[in-house]
């Protein structure tokens, strides 16, 4: 997280100093562009039947995990006013799932995953005022957990998930036309669709579990 400070302010820094065109600066039909950003991942939890009768667990649930991506982006233009962006990325994030025990302890799983994303996004964007435009957008993810422990065997209490999901993402962005390129500063939702969780009942901490859904909010700056 420290790393995603010292980003923030050094494209603040950026901004502050780099001068507006005011007017419209316009690409071609077609370019392409770097992502960075900061994010911050959790589980949406829905708890098996077995959790009102457990002996060991009182309560399970989710905290906020950060994370960083890095990705390149694929723009189209439709119209004026509508864009299309495809954003091949790689995300590093961290899921934490905390125990209350009837023990009077609590117990910490973290699951950490590096996700290959292929957001397609659609962008409908304003005019350009005094070098600054407003966006609304929208669209579909498939990722891939490339470090999805769905295949480990003989692990008890590990929480396990699947590699694939498929995800609705919408958010707000705003573009700076500075002098040499333009800055966009995106915040974007991400509503996994798919059950995650591979189903185990070896220990507690996974026979409480029902299924698992990524949540996610991301803070990326592009960089066209």
């Amino acid at each position: 997280m420290r790393t995603g400070i010292i980003i923030l302010a050094l494209i603040w820094n950026l901004v502050a100093r780099a001068q507006f065109f005011g007017n419209a600066y316009e690409w071609g039909w077609i370019h392409f562009g770097i992502v960075l950003g900061v994010n911050a991942q959790r589980y949406s939890i829905e708890p098996s039947l077995q959790l009102r009768y457990d002996d060991s667990v009182k309560l399970v649930d989710t905290r906020t995990g950060p994370g960083l991506h890095i990705g390149i982006l694929a723009n189209v233009q439709l119209s004026n006013h509508l864009h299309v962006r495809l954003l091949p990325t790689v995300v590093l994030a961290d899921h934490i799932l905390y125990y209350e025990m009837w023990g009077s302890y609590t117990v910490k799983k973290r699951v950490q995953s590096t996700y290959a994303m292929a957001p397609l996004v659609f962008y409908l964007r304003s005019d350009i005022i005094n070098g600054v435009r407003y966006i609304a957008l929208g669209g579909i993810n498939v990722t891939y957990d490339m470090l999805s422990n769905a295949e480990v065997r003989q692990a008890p209490g590990l929480v396990k998930v699947q590699p694939w999901d498929v995800a609705l993402e919408y958010g707000v962005a705003v573009e700076f036309i500075l002098n040499t390129f333009t800055l966009g500063i995106e915040f974007k939702w991400h509503r996994g669709l798919r059950n995650v969780y591979v189903r185990e009942t070896n220990s507690p901490y996974t026979r409480v579990l029902e299924a698992l859904y990524n949540r996610g909010f991301y803070i990326s700056f592009h960089f066209e």
